[in-house]
């Protein structure tokens, strides 16, 4: 956008919670030192959405 270029927002607008930590807990969480509390916290996290403990 500073540059001059539009870029649609749809897609971030779109995007829920639920889907923005199902994608940290595969794309980042694993490259971390404390990778496994940090699942087990957003695991905990996301199990109202998904229904599970």
């Amino acid at each position: 956008m500073d540059k001059g270029a539009f870029e649609s927002r749809a897609k971030a607008e779109s995007t829920t919670l639920k889907e923005l930590l199902e994608r940290y807990l595969e794309e980042i969480t694993p490259l971390k030192k404390g990778a496994e509390p940090e699942t087990n916290r957003l695991r905990l996290m996301m199990s109202p959405w998904t229904g599970s403990k």
